[in-house]
């Protein structure tokens, strides 16, 4: 009873979330037919769920064993089912991202490989990381960094656990971004942080890595060292700059950056 009443209220919650993407992406891009956004979007929601069903079928896979050594009150194998089986997500989710970036036209083509302009909306369009952790390594601003909601302590821990079990010496570019040598054929961007914060310094290196490729890339600077100071203080004038001009720099995308892109490509 109590495992329907769950399915039952997180899948409703999970359909109506993708109901109401479905409605912002299409608002998103008024001056494109309806069926065209709605198209694109199945599009991206077909790939999703090609790589989304490896994880369900890992579930649906441990959940017997889960259950078993559970009525058998044997926690401790348990515990090591639910360490295994987050090393083994962890790998697996680094595997797909690759997977999925590398082959992100291959698999959009095998449904929409006939419309040009389509196939272009399901692919790369615009990218807006905000203050983003981006290097396992210490910069200059993250190493004995004592700023408020993120520090150097939670920075350490939070990549000690995001990397357990990976080799440092040769960490993919897909669990820590910032070791990616080449950044060409990546989309235009934008993003803002705090002068303060830890990862102040990883996020000028990737603006600047942007542009020393030719892709359009653009940054704000703000007199802060607390990490989503627009999150943690909505109110104050700061946040409501920044915020200003996230939806300015998120209006230009919607209308320029949704065609093809032959720069990046």
């Amino acid at each position: 009873m109590t495992y329907g009443t769950i399915c039952l209220v997180f899948n409703t919650a999970l359909q109506a979330q993708y109901t109401f993407q479905s409605y912002l992406v299409t608002a998103e891009k008024p001056k494109m037919a309806l069926g065209v956004v709605i198209a694109a979007y199945g599009v991206v929601m077909y790939a999703a769920f090609i790589f989304l069903g490896v994880f369900n079928g890992y579930s649906q896979g441990s959940s017997p064993i889960v259950g078993y050594h559970y009525g058998a009150q044997n926690y401790k194998e348990v515990k090591n089912v639910l360490k295994r089986s987050l090393i083994i997500l962890a790998s697996a989710a680094i595997v797909l991202t690759a997977i999925a970036i590398g082959a992100a036209g291959v698999l959009s083509s095998v449904f929409v490989g006939y419309d040009a302009e389509l196939l272009s909306m399901t692919t790369r369009a615009f990218q807006m990381p905000l203050y983003p952790m981006l290097d396992d390594r210490d910069t200059e601003t993250s190493r004995d960094n004592h700023g408020r909601v993120w520090n150097t302590r939670k920075n350490h821990f939070a990549w000690y656990w995001s990397l357990r079990g990976v080799d440092r010496e040769h960490c993919p570019v897909y669990a820590a971004p910032a070791r990616l040598k080449d950044f060409h054929g990546l989309p235009p961007a934008y993003t803002f942080v705090g002068d303060g914060e830890p990862f102040y310094a990883e996020t000028v290196r990737y603006i600047e890595a942007l542009k020393a490729c030719g892709i359009p890339a653009d940054m704000d600077v703000y007199p802060t060292d607390t990490h989503a100071f627009d999150m943690m203080k909505p109110q104050e004038s700061l946040s409501i700059k920044a915020a200003a001009r996230f939806n300015e720099v998120f209006a230009y995308a919607k209308e320029n950056y949704f065609a093809p892109q032959a720069q990046n490509r």
